[in-house]
């Protein structure tokens, strides 16, 4: 009886500890999404001048959203302590090309009608996604469901030039609709977004079928460089 009761209360400690970073992953999930709203609008009216009047308050946003990422950014790294992982800032050089971090937010049409399937189940951040990319040249259909934007993607697959998703989606997660993708159409290249890039190697990605990891919250320019490093 002693046994069991012991069996049964380590059970309860892991039971509750699963709970609880659970509950911590959809809340760094949660304010990911914000923050990248937030950084987005605020990035694209600077750029485009439409806040002139109020550039100074703009540039405060920003720096609140930067430091906003670093507190998501070190509640990430709790969750996936260990030495043999990426940091979100070392993401860029060392997960994939199509990273690199250079290029600027000026619209240059370079996208040539290239169509992309991007999908996040915040509505706003896909609208935004969709906005920016259309803006520089590429057709972009959004999905905030996971398994219609496979559905969607089976009937026409050769109809797109790159899939963006968010990894933690509800029903198909992003490995899995990158999985279930690959099944269909092999070579297709695809892009995850994530705010948990802590515990994400290179080579966990790579086996998983992803030619390139996108941290949020993002800021425009970085989403652009990461879209151009596949569609040259």
């Amino acid at each position: 009886m002693t046994a069991d009761r012991e069996k049964q209360a380590e059970c309860a400690k892991v039971c509750e500890k699963e709970s609880a970073g659970g509950t911590m992953r959809e809340i760094v999930h949660s304010l990911n999404n914000v923050l990248a709203v937030i950084q987005l609008n605020a990035s694209m009216a600077l750029e485009s001048r439409a806040g002139e009047d109020a550039m100074e308050e703009i540039g405060e946003i920003l720096d609140a959203v930067a430091r906003g990422r670093e507190l998501v950014r070190d509640l990430s790294d709790m969750q996936h302590p260990g030495p043999a992982v990426c940091r979100a800032e070392e993401s860029a050089s060392r997960v994939s090309p199509a990273l690199n971090m250079s290029g600027g937010m000026a619209a240059d049409r370079s996208g040539e009608g290239a169509k992309i399937l991007f999908v996040d189940d915040e509505v706003e951040l896909a609208r935004l996604g969709q906005r920016l990319l259309i803006k520089n040249g590429y057709q972009v259909e959004f999905f905030t469901d996971s398994q219609a934007a496979l559905e969607r993607f089976a009937a026409n697959p050769q109809e797109y030039a790159l899939v963006i998703t968010d990894q933690n989606m509800p029903g198909l997660k992003g490995s899995e609709l990158a999985h279930r993708i690959l099944q269909v159409r092999p070579e297709m290249p695809i892009l995850l977004c994530t705010g948990f890039s802590a515990g994400i190697a290179r080579r966990n990605l790579l086996e998983q079928g992803f030619c390139g990891l996108l941290v949020k919250p993002y800021q425009p320019k970085e989403l652009l460089s990461a879209v151009r490093g596949v569609i040259a």
